[in-house]
């Protein structure tokens, strides 16, 4: 037992290390043998970084966190997924796959927008054939070039509102 009202310096020649409990090494800073360091709240132990509320783990190698996940730059090699809402500040780039939500009201699958909602468009180009399935409602001008208007229906009505 060393007991000291001031620091205890133990200075090992330049090279060693101290080594405590025949385990422990502290060599130039640097920690190793330990198999569990607490600081305040905080534990390190067995792969898992913790606090006493239990609000930061990396269980099974899985982070979760009841607190906010921020990244410079995030990159998944598998399904990531969102339980609530995710939040982009930039570009979203999706190098093969679908934007969806759990009621499949959004999807671009096979490149084709489907939604159940409204889809609106400050200006529409299309460098194939545009269908609308039900209603179309152009508030502003409609321009055909080298185009026409076709329907399958019995009856067509253009009507002039000028």
């Amino acid at each position: 037992t060393i007991t000291s009202a001031a620091a205890v310096n133990i200075n090992p020649a330049e090279g060693s290390a101290i080594v405590l409990d025949g385990t422990i090494s502290v060599d130039a800073g640097v920690v190793t043998g330990a198999t569990s360091i607490t600081s305040g709240n905080l534990t390190i132990a067995d792969g898992s970084i913790t606090d006493t509320d239990g609000a930061i783990s990396f269980g099974d190698e899985n982070l979760t966190t009841t607190g906010i996940v921020s990244a410079e730059q995030l990159t998944s090699t598998d399904d990531l997924t969102v339980a609530d809402q995710a939040s982009i500040d930039g570009t979203l780039t999706l190098a093969t796959g679908s934007i969806t939500d759990s009621g499949g009201a959004i999807s671009f699958g096979n490149e084709n927008l489907t939604t159940t909602g409204i889809v609106s468009a400050e200006q529409l180009t299309s460098t194939d054939d545009l269908t609308v399935a039900d209603q179309a409602s152009i508030d502003g001008t409609l321009i055909l070039a080298n185009a026409r208007i076709t329907t399958s229906a019995p009856t067509t009505t253009i009507a002039n509102y000028n």
